[in-house]
Parts: C-alpha cells; sequence; structure tokens
C-alpha cells in the first residue's frame, strides 16, 4: 500500500474513534506499521482530530527518529514507544490504537480486568481483556507493563488510563475498539444485576472459541 493511501486511511480511521466519542481532542493515538520497514505512521502529538490532515502524520521508526521528508511538522505522539513495541513483539500487527473509550477507562480506574463472559470475547479478542498495572504515561515502565499483560490477545487497558488494541489491518484493531467498549457496558451492567460471581464461558467450549480467534485475528 502507498504512504498516501495509508495516510487518507489513517486519518479517517482517526476521525471516526473521534467523531464516536471513544478519544477527545489531545487525546489518544493511530498508528499503522509501513510494509517492509521498522517504521509506522502515527498521528502527531497534541493532535486535534477535527483538524487532522493526511500531512499532519508522522514516519517515524521504531526507535523514535522521524523522517522528515514524509512527515508533517509536529513530533509523534508521545505514546510511540507502545506502538513501536507492539509492532516488534507482533509482526503480524499492522495497525495499534490508543484511545480512552467511557465504559473501557471506568474498568482501568479501578485496574479491573473483563472476564470471559460472552463467547465474543473469545473468538473476537482471544479471551478476557487484561489490565496492565499504572505506570506513568510515555515511559519505559508503561511499554513494559502493557506487553507483560496484553498476552496473546488483540486489546489490553492501562491502569487509570486508557485502552490498547491491535490488529492485522486498520479495520481490525478500530473494530476491536468498539468491540471492547460494548463489552465494558456488558460487564458493568452484568455485574448490577448479578447476585454474585458472573457465570463464565466453560473451559472446554472456551478452548474451541479460541480456535476461531487463532485463525482469524490472532496477531502474536
Amino acid at each position: 500500500m502507498v504512504l498516501s493511501v495509508m495516510k487518507k486511511d489513517l486519518v479517517l480511521a482517526a476521525k471516526e474513534l473521534f467523531d464516536a466519542g471513544l478519544v477527545l481532542p489531545g487525546e489518544g493515538n493511530v498508528s499503522m506499521r509501513l510494509p517492509g520497514e521498522k517504521a509506522m505512521l502515527i498521528t502527531p502529538t497534541v493532535n486535534r482530530y477535527s483538524d487532522l490532515e493526511p500531512d499532519d502524520l508522522v514516519v517515524a521508526g521504531f526507535d523514535g527518529i522521524v523522517d522528515e521528508h514524509r512527515s508533517g511538522q509536529r513530533p509523534p505522539s508521545s505514546e510511540f514507544r507502545i506502538h513501536a513495541a507492539v509492532y516488534r513483539q507482533r509482526p503480524r500487527v499492522d495497525a495499534v490504537v490508543h484511545v480512552h473509550p467511557p465504559e473501557t477507562v471506568a474498568h482501568a480506574v479501578l485496574g479491573m480486568p473483563i472476564p470471559l463472559i460472552v463467547e465474543e470475547m473469545a473468538i473476537l479478542l482471544g479471551g478476557e481483556i487484561p489490565c496492565a498495572p499504572y505506570k506513568r504515561t510515555g515511559t519505559d515502565q508503561l511499554v513494559e507493563a502493557v506487553l507483560g499483560a496484553i498476552g496473546t490477545g488483540n486489546a489490553v487497558m492501562f491502569a487509570n488510563h486508557g485502552l490498547l488494541t491491535c490488529g492485522r489491518s486498520l479495520t481490525d484493531a478500530v473494530d476491536t475498539v468498539y468491540i471492547v467498549e460494548k463489552l465494558a457496558g456488558v460487564h458493568r451492567k452484568a455485574k448490577s444485576l448479578a447476585d454474585g460471581e458472573l457465570p463464565r464461558i466453560p473451559e472446554s467450549e472456551r478452548r474451541e472459541l479460541v480456535k476461531m480467534f487463532r485463525e482469524r485475528f490472532a496477531t502474536d
């Protein structure tokens, strides 16, 4: 895929997430792996999604070095380290999204994983949605915490912060945000109705459902 097309696609995805209320101006970041390079296309720092244009995007190596000839005037998002680390660890990941969806962030504030209570969690996400322990934003410690928590799935929350998703395509990574936010709401409502522990998917069924995930969505 040529860079100009990737830039247009990434801007459209970022604006879609903003319009859906899953991120506010100045929050979050979206990136795509550049094919055949140890580099990514990523939204700039202090990003206002309503004003974002393809020429504002940044091409940066996984080491953080910006390709000034293919980039806008602003530096990459301060969370580029997490994106780079995911790309290094997951060769099949082609896109990473970091946003702050309200239902999901409520769980992150509590450090509360979302357990495997709905079939689609296993099929589309690979299992429960973990929550990485709190580490300050923009630090190597946060990167380590996220990589340590994500397991083999495609979504992870950061305590007191937000959500990261990844996928084999930009569409997969964006769709995963919507799925996680819906499931966070389902979990909250189910807990309010429950008398005791929530029922879980049986382990034998989970194994069969995860096989579907690994065929279609797995990135590890």
